[in-house]
């Protein structure tokens, strides 16, 4: 998979179902990325935890993450 440019605090919207769904995450709910890698992020749940570099528990490959607009 390709980097798809995100950097920290970017904001993000998680995109998962019942049957793929990511811990707590929430389809369709905006979080703010915090690069691990070039092919993984971690999320945290607000701006100022995403521009701190607050790591969540939960990391997971770019595929299920779409920028936010």
């Amino acid at each position: 998979a390709s980097d798809p440019g995100l950097s920290d605090g970017d904001g993000v919207i998680y995109r998962g179902d019942a049957s793929n769904s990511i811990g707590n995450l929430v389809d369709g709910e905006t979080y703010f990325a915090i690069k691990v890698d070039a092919t993984h992020y971690r999320l945290a749940a607000t701006l100022k935890d995403g521009i701190d570099r607050y790591l969540a528990d939960t990391t997971i490959e770019h595929k299920a993450l779409r920028p936010a607009r």
